[in-house]
């Protein structure tokens, strides 16, 4: 059984199994045969990313995992703007270990944000109410966390260390892959095994989404190739 070994640096306590979950889930559907050995380690979001210590997270993960560990990088984008972020945080984990398969993903606002663009398949799960439908555009809402906790029965309350991890275990990959889920579900099965090289070298080539952000602009992302749908014999 082929075995891909993937460190994931994640911001939040719920992200730290949510991340676990989402993974296992993409890869049964992409490659059943293999077996994900997955680290996660959990880094203060406004701290990561700043100079220097994005590079050094990404060191541990590159150590942690071995010579054949992948990277992935999953954060909130916040009230910033991931097709602006993401880029550059992409090429700055890239400089750091080139020789490493890295991928830096950025929930357009929160990663909650793919739950309620999936609502329906998580109606009546942790006291949500049965006819539960999805916010028009989740990628607007600013406290997603708070839109989950609304609508859930008074004796319920949204806790993301708990809740998070059950939510990511049941929600539709299908419902939220358009677009809001699309880049994470779609371009992370697909894409060659070696790493790219750097963006900076082959311009004109933009690797991530639209240059500017708007209401409706859908996440950056480059998350091509972190869990491969072929995988060559020396892997």
């Amino acid at each position: 059984m082929t075995v891909i070994r993937i460190g994931a640096i994640v911001e939040g306590h719920g992200e730290v199994e949510a991340v676990r979950v989402l993974l296992h889930r993409i890869a049964r559907d992409v490659t059943p045969h293999a077996r994900l050995d997955i680290k996660v380690f959990r880094a203060r979001r406004q701290k990561v990313v700043q100079p220097e210590e994005l590079e050094r997270w990404i060191e541990l993960a590159a150590r942690r995992t071995g010579p054949e560990g992948r990277i992935l990088v999953l954060l909130d984008a916040d009230k910033e703007c991931p097709a602006e972020v993401g880029p550059a945080l992409l090429r700055r984990a890239r400089d750091a270990r080139s020789d490493r398969v890295i991928r830096v993903v950025l929930a357009k606002v929160e990663f909650e944000a793919w739950l309620i663009a999936a609502a329906r398949s998580l109606a009546g799960e942790r006291g949500l109410p049965e006819g539960l439908v999805p916010h028009e555009n989740p990628e607007a809402i600013r406290n997603a966390k708070g839109w989950l906790n609304q609508r859930m029965q008074p004796q319920n309350s949204y806790k993301s260390n708990r809740e998070l991890v059950h939510l990511t275990r049941r929600f539709d990959l299908q419902a939220a892959s358009k677009p809001f889920f699309s880049h994470f579900q779609h371009d992370l099965p697909r894409g060659p095994r070696t790493p790219r090289r750097s963006p900076r070298s082959r311009p004109g080539r933009p690797t991530t989404g639209p240059p500017a952000c708007r209401r409706d602009a859908a996440p950056a992302v480059a998350a091509v190739g972190l869990v491969p749908d072929r995988f060559p014999d020396s892997l």
